[in-house]
């Protein structure tokens, strides 16, 4: 049994992460970081001139970190759903 607050909170802390690290290579190298994105991003015009601000970076983390959450609860409870289910 999975407990749920404590696995969506892992997987949101790994997404913060993963998405700090994307902020970053999109500040010291945005057209290497365009060309890798471009292939996963559905529906984003990806323009290389962008640039990272403090405040852009801050909501982006706290995004990423908001619908992780949400998702991997999501996950965690259908997974002790059907596993409970099975028994």
């Amino acid at each position: 049994m999975i407990q749920k607050n404590k696995f969506a909170l892992a997987v949101a802390d790994v997404m913060t992460g993963v998405s700090a690290l994307c902020a970053g290579l999109v500040a010291i190298a945005p057209d290497l970081a365009a060309r890798l994105a471009g292939s996963i991003m559905h529906l984003v015009n990806i323009d290389p001139s962008m640039r990272i601000t403090w405040g852009g970076f801050v909501a982006g983390l706290v995004q990423v970190f908001v619908y992780s959450y949400i998702l991997a609860f999501i996950f965690a409870w259908l997974h002790n759903k059907y596993t409970t289910s099975e028994k």
